[in-house]
């Protein structure tokens, strides 16, 4: 589902169509997402990494692999391995799993990678790719204009650079500077921006032998918290968000990544919590964020405050006979100053959102050729206040199976479905005004991701969606039966 471009457009806002995403060389779960300066929490926050780093508590677990701990505390790792070249394409302390190098389309040609990995330096780039097309017989504008993906051919690209340094090389263990850019095309301007710009700015670091994980810096939060992909990870993305709340809260994402100081404890090798002091997005939507912030590098944009975000989980591995479990659910706070849909006039601090997600593996078909192949169901349900907020509330099932066929055992196939909801408030308004309106969009997606090659996957699927618009419709506006392809590149 695209993120709606602007959150005044119900008041003119469009939405939206489509879906999931997965991760197909791995564990589905495991392995498979404006402000002041923060005062005295922040300083805090530094003081304390400043003493940690001092008093030499460095060294730990990655973050992406906690629930694969045992209770035996692990041997610290001083220095990466040599020429180790997983350790090097890695981004640390991100839930959204990505190809290890020998599943990307150039697993070292030439020794470019070894090259870089003898100083210290690794990369990961990809490129996402999706296309959306309404098979119905229905109008392909509404007053002149597209409202939802798929109406007209819709077709995006984002394209991401990470590059990463291991800090063992200046004496530091078990750390991770990454830097990445980003490049976005979107042929439906509502659906996003078009842009470059940067992604992600950090510092990741493990404190108190993996016990606490650390990232400091210019973050993508979308990529540590909820991970709410079919699976968990991109390399299966047909087809976008499944839900906007935790962006149109005011959640850091690829396109827009914001300072931030995020600190994960594992209670213990199956429990978390991860908690965040963020700089916010722009409360008035994406399109006010990117008119002030369109290289994604401003520190706060008019009207944002501070977000607060805290996430609780448990999480374990698949093995055999062993099946695969994550549960999370986690809470947000945002200070920023949004438009009331109560009176446009005025505007309200103190926005939040909640959610709850779980997957369950049901069935392993071939544990000992692989514990994660098998039959996956989990579900969503996310929910933000409707006095100031467009998208209200968030419900999904989904049934999936990973690697059930022999000859394809990194395939996945997907049934997903899901309900949003926008606000009464602004649905209330709209009838007022003589409009059309609908409280809810209801959507069933069917998909087949394919992994083709190294570094390459597929999608195909296709979506239903009753009232495909937001809120406001026409009777030409009609349902949308959209035909969904991918194709995401890992090098």
């Amino acid at each position: 589902m695209f993120v709606a471009w602007s959150n005044n457009s119900a008041r003119g806002v469009h939405d939206v169509a489509g879906s999931s995403k997965k991760d197909a060389c791995a564990r589905p779960l495991q392995h498979l997402a404006y402000v002041k300066p923060c005062g005295r929490k922040a300083a805090l926050l530094g003081s304390v990494a400043a003493c940690f780093l001092a008093s030499g508590a460095i060294g730990g677990i990655n973050c992406s692999h906690a629930a694969d701990l045992s209770a035996t505390p692990p041997v610290l790792q001083t220095q990466a391995p040599p020429l180790n070249l997983d350790w090097y394409t890695e981004l640390r302390g991100i839930d959204e799993q990505l190809p290890d190098h020998n599943d990307l389309i150039d697993p070292d040609v030439g020794g470019v990678r070894s090259a870089l990995a003898s100083v210290g330096i690794g990369y990961l780039g990809y490129s996402s790719n999706s296309f959306y097309l309404n098979m119905l017989n229905v109008a392909r504008t509404t007053d002149g204009h597209q409202e939802y993906s798929g109406q007209r051919p819709t077709f995006s690209t984002v394209d991401v650079l990470n590059t990463t340094y291991d800090t063992s090389r200046w004496g530091i263990p078990d750390g991770q500077i990454l830097l990445s850019a980003v490049g976005n095309f979107f042929s439906w301007k509502e659906a996003g921006p078009t842009l470059w710009g940067l992604s992600q700015a950090s510092w990741y670091q493990t404190l108190f032998n993996r016990k606490v994980e650390l990232t400091i810096g210019y973050m993508s939060n979308f990529q540590e918290y909820i991970n709410p992909y079919v699976g968990g990870a991109i390399t299966s993305s047909v087809f976008g968000l499944g839900s906007a709340i935790q962006i149109q809260g005011g959640m850091s994402f690829a396109a827009f990544p914001k300072p931030a100081t995020t600190v994960k404890v594992n209670i213990t090798p199956n429990i978390y919590t991860l908690g965040t002091v963020q700089s916010s997005l722009n409360p008035d939507g994406l399109a006010e964020e990117f008119s002030q912030n369109p290289h994604g590098i401003a520190w706060r944009t008019d009207h944002s405050g501070v977000l607060f975000v805290d996430e609780t989980g448990y999480k374990n591995a698949s093995d055999p006979n062993v099946m695969e479990t994550w549960v999370r659910a986690g809470a947000a706070y945002n200070t920023s100053s949004f438009i009331s849909n109560v009176d446009p006039s005025e505007r309200r601090s103190g926005n939040s959102f909640y959610y709850v997600l779980g997957d369950r593996q049901l069935w392993q078909s071939n544990p000992s050729a692989g514990a994660y192949r098998g039959v996956y169901a989990g579900f969503s349900a996310m929910y933000a206040p409707p006095d100031l907020n467009l998208f209200t509330q968030y419900y999904e099932l989904r049934l999936y199976a990973l690697g059930v066929f022999d000859a394809r055992p990194t395939d996945l196939i997907s049934l997903t479905l899901s309900d949003t909801f926008w606000s009464t408030y602004l649905v209330d308004n709209l009838a007022l005004a003589g409009n059309l309106v609908h409280n809810d969009s209801k959507s069933a997606t069917l998909a087949y991701n394919i992994h083709v090659m190294h570094g390459v996957y597929a999608g195909l699927g296709v979506s239903y969606t009753d009232h495909p618009s937001t809120i406001a419709y026409t009777p030409t506006t009609g349902s949308s039966l959209n035909f969904l392809a991918s194709l995401n590149v890992f090098y």
